[in-house]
């Protein structure tokens, strides 16, 4: 019952078009990302995007996707999803693109419509959630565009039948920024919702579990950086009071914290986004953000302490997964030792930029992450793709 309330209320706040979808020879699958899409398509293709979210309804197909109360054949599936499969049909595009890469409907598409091309493009550090007895019976969808050559194999292996190396769209349209005078040191929040519980596989893990890491992890820190009389920053990932509150809180708590005379916050807005604000950093801290694997590709120093998956009781959160590594390292550690942990913190700060490289290249830092200016392998590979598309199917 509930389901149906919650259906009935997106379709009243949802706006609504009344007219016939037209074909198209791409149609981006979900409104998010799309942005970081549409500049890579050339101006010779049209696109279309399909709102999955209840953004946007077409009245037409709405009424199309009504047949599942009167079609035992499709009972199976649900009736937005039915919605969605009648708006694909009637734009009939030679090409599906998404940026949403943990979307499992997006891939069981693929056994629906086997003629038409799917292409998925890593966004983030989503192969950890995905639950690979799912795609068994599953058709591997076309192409999967991946961050590096470790996920390009995860992602053969288990979901496309083609790969390719191109980098992160959204890393990739920030230059390398020259070296100059910097900030010490900044925490890339992972911060989400206090409220909501965290979906991992099948589990439902609460807030207090997830977010444990921050609250043994950050008082340490917080002290190191006291004691070295250097400012502990932490870049946010929203404009909510309740982020900056959540760390204030862990810090209150366990420090007894009244004086925050070492402690500052940032936020990326319209002028400035993350990548340009860890630019001005020396060094930068991540539990499992793809914003600090991202940095390696700048010339900023990254410390990875990779620790979630210890109260998850999963491997897939480590230090460079899907690939095998160390479990410590010059500038990572799956452990919660505060000796570790400040050894980490004192070895990489006194660390040069060229030092910490050398190592980093030593280790195979250049499997993590590819850089590419501009996107001009993505841009190549996709119009190729859509140009082609009848020959490599």
């Amino acid at each position: 019952m509930i389901k149906i309330y919650n259906i009935i209320l997106r379709l009243f706040s949802a706006t609504w078009t009344v007219f016939i979808p037209k074909t198209t020879d791409i149609l981006l699958y979900d409104n998010i990302g799309s942005e970081n899409i549409i500049p890579l398509i050339s101006k010779k293709f049209k696109y279309r995007i399909l709102y999955t979210r209840y953004e946007k309804i077409n009245f037409y197909i709405l009424l199309k996707s009504l047949d599942i109360f009167f079609s035992d054949k499709i009972k199976f599936k649900g009736f937005y999803e039915n919605y969605l499969i009648k708006f694909i049909k009637a734009r009939n595009p030679r090409v599906i693109i998404t940026f949403i890469d943990n979307n499992f409907f997006f891939f069981s598409l693929k056994k629906e419509f086997p003629d038409i091309c799917f292409i998925c493009i890593q966004n983030g550090l989503s192969a950890k959630i995905i639950n690979k007895k799912n795609f068994l019976k599953q058709k591997k969808i076309d192409f999967f565009f991946c961050f590096s050559e470790i996920y390009a194999n995860f992602y053969k292996k288990n979901i496309a039948k083609r790969t390719h190396v191109i980098g992160s769209l959204k890393c990739n349209q920030s230059k390398i920024n020259a070296l100059k005078n910097k900030n010490k040191l900044i925490f890339i929040s992972s911060f989400n919702d206090l409220k909501k519980n965290y979906k991992f596989l099948n589990r439902q893990i609460s807030p207090q579990n997830v977010y444990k890491p921050e609250f043994k992890l950050l008082p340490i820190i917080y002290n190191y950086c006291v004691k070295e009389k250097i400012d502990f920053s932490i870049l946010l990932k929203s404009d909510k009071i309740q982020e900056r509150s959540f760390y204030i809180k862990i810090l209150e708590d366990r420090l007894k914290l009244n004086n925050y005379e070492y402690l500052k916050f940032y936020q990326k807005n319209k002028n400035k986004t993350s990548y340009e604000k860890i630019k001005n950093f020396d060094t930068v801290i991540s539990i499992d953000s793809t914003l600090g694997i991202e940095a390696i590709n700048f010339n900023v120093k990254s410390i990875f302490f990779n620790v979630r998956g210890k109260f998850f009781s999963n491997k897939t959160f480590e230090f460079g997964w899907p690939k095998k590594f160390k479990k410590q390292g010059f500038c990572w550690t799956n452990q919660l030792s505060e000796k570790k942990i400040n050894n980490i913190l004192k070895k990489n700060l006194n660390l040069t930029l060229k030092e910490w490289k050398l190592k980093a290249m030593k280790n195979n830092f250049d499997k993590l992450m590819f850089y590419d200016y501009k996107n001009r392998i993505a841009i190549n590979l996709l119009n190729n793709i859509i140009l082609k598309k009848n020959e490599i199917l």
